[in-house]
């Protein structure tokens, strides 16, 4: 039984600090404000309420090669003019094959490295969990 050990998937949680450089880079990065802004109506609407959609980061070098796809569970603008939702991306990786440009063609090689990895079992998924709280933001 303890040689299969190694085979099994262990998941680790890594819950992201408020007020760090990550969450700071994402609540104000183009694409969430974006994704937010296009479901702002669902969202008011309470159609994400114990539910989600997703959100894929391209465009920002470090939240394409630290989140990519995620899920945004729950978003929900309050009455006192604050909005929270929590982020969840599982670390998981996607063979991608299209690269427009140079910039692209290095995030591809280093995430299709770790798809490599991963399929080896040397490259360990974790769950990356975000809580988002922002009060009266303007952007969104």
């Amino acid at each position: 039984m303890f040689y299969r050990l190694k085979y099994l998937s262990i998941n680790v949680v890594v819950i992201v600090q408020y007020g760090t450089s990550l969450m700071n880079n994402l609540v104000n990065s183009d694409e969430f404000i974006n994704a937010i802004n296009k479901e702002k109506d669902n969202i008011k609407n309470g159609l994400y309420k114990n539910s989600s959609f997703s959100i894929s980061f391209k465009n920002d070098l470090n939240l394409a090669l630290t989140i990519g796809k995620c899920n945004i569970y729950n978003p929900c603008f309050h009455k006192d003019g604050t909005f929270t939702a929590t982020l969840v991306d599982y670390y998981d990786f996607e063979y991608l094959k299209y690269a427009p440009s140079v910039k692209r063609a290095i995030i591809n090689a280093i995430n299709n490295n770790a798809v490599i990895q991963q399929e080896k079992g040397d490259l360990t998924n974790f769950i990356l969990v975000i809580l988002i709280t922002l009060f009266e933001n303007d952007d969104i």
